[in-house]
């Protein structure tokens, strides 16, 4: 019997929130990543240390966390976000 491995890997997302677009980072198991995204919509952000709890709008892309992000505001956004 094989067990069933549960890989997980580190992401980024780029986020249009109610307050601000932003980064903002997760660790998923890979084979859940589609699900994990669908899911993101009406949740509010991770918290940024500002004291605002923005509600996630829209998921704009994904990315390995060692990736790039394909549109130019996401890469513009993940040179400004610190890690």
């Amino acid at each position: 019997m094989m067990a069933k491995t549960k890989e997980m890997k580190d992401y980024k997302c780029f986020l249009k929130t109610t307050t601000v677009d932003q980064i903002a980072f997760y660790s998923w198991p890979v084979n859940k990543l589609q699900l994990k995204i669908a899911k993101l919509p009406a949740r509010k952000v991770p918290d940024r240390n500002d004291g605002k709890r923005a509600y996630i709008k829209e998921v704009v892309e994904c990315v390995g966390l060692h990736e790039t992000f394909n549109t130019a505001a996401g890469k513009k956004l993940d040179s400004l976000t610190v890690r």
